[in-house]
């Protein structure tokens, strides 16, 4: 029985039809082979995105290079390192505060619209490498502490991840460092490598700065603890980029501190402040 072949006439035949439907769209940017686009012989019009026929890419909608697949690996890894440090690094009184971020902040005044422009000005001031302070005051609950992670969260996004960034709730670190005070415990070398951290990391943000030393009456002043504590971390965050929340004024902080401790806070802070003084409980209404 005679061996069955392919007839390729046909195929052959409708070759030079098809080389008239395609024409170059230029080189690949993957592997740099001609790409090929089809159009209407007649209008001229293209008929399809260009795509590569040697590897596969597709302009918006291409299959990923291995390159390209290795670089997104690794910004996810990134990303995963960057967020767990933050979440194991900071201290807080309230873990929904990780969630919060310039697309959650409802700025639904002129006042808070004015708030959420200075936060974005500091994360591209900070970005841009700036040594930036940037202090919020204003009572609780006005968006403060909020807008204050949104920058850190942009911070990394800005960096590909790359940068350590932390979030310190200034009195609980306080109370953790006081359980831990003179114990040779896992408890004190947590507070240790704590302190280490906040010394370390790209950008901190140091929340609710004065609320440790009491109440608002004018006897409110810092232990020789709280105060020690308190200069030793902006000691170490001099010329570093650090976000201050706090419900003091400059008056009240340098009664608290004194005026060395409150010039290296203020470092560093100008056209990054914001005075939240005025704008509605945030937290009332979200």
């Amino acid at each position: 029985m005679p061996e069955k072949t392919l007839d390729l006439t046909g195929i052959m035949a409708a070759i030079p039809a098809l080389r008239n439907r395609f024409r170059n769209a230029g080189a690949c940017p993957e592997c740099g082979y001609d790409m090929l686009e089809a159009f209407n012989p007649d209008t001229q019009k293209a008929m399809c995105k260009p795509a590569c026929p040697n590897c596969g890419y597709r302009v918006n909608g291409h299959v990923p290079s291995q390159r390209e697949q290795d670089a997104e690996f690794t910004h996810e890894a990134n990303r995963s390192d960057a967020i767990m440090y933050l979440a194991h690094t900071s201290v807080l009184t309230d873990k929904d505060v990780l969630d919060k971020n310039f697309e959650n902040f409802h700025a639904g005044t002129v006042d808070q619209q004015k708030a959420l422009g200075v936060a974005k000005r500091v994360a591209k001031d900070i970005g841009s490498g700036q040594p930036v302070h940037a202090v919020f005051t204003g009572s609780t609950g006005v968006g403060k502490s909020h807008l204050a992670m949104g920058i850190l969260y942009e911070v990394l996004k800005q960096s590909n991840y790359r940068k350590k960034v932390a979030f310190i709730d200034l009195q609980e670190l306080i109370k953790h460092m006081k359980i831990g005070f003179g114990d040779d415990n896992e408890f004190a070398r947590y507070n240790q490598g704590t302190m280490a951290e906040i010394s370390k990391a790209d950008v901190v943000v140091i929340d609710d700065l004065g609320s440790e030393a009491g109440d608002g009456s004018n006897n409110y002043s810092a232990s020789q603890f709280n105060l020690d504590t308190v200069s030793g971390i902006f000691r170490a965050r001099e010329n570093k980029p650090t976000i201050i929340t706090t419900n003091r004024v400059g008056v009240d902080l340098k009664r608290i501190y004194g005026d060395r401790v409150v010039s290296r806070i203020t470092a560093h802070v100008m056209g990054h402040t914001m005075d939240f003084t005025g704008i509605k409980d945030y937290r009332m209404n979200h």
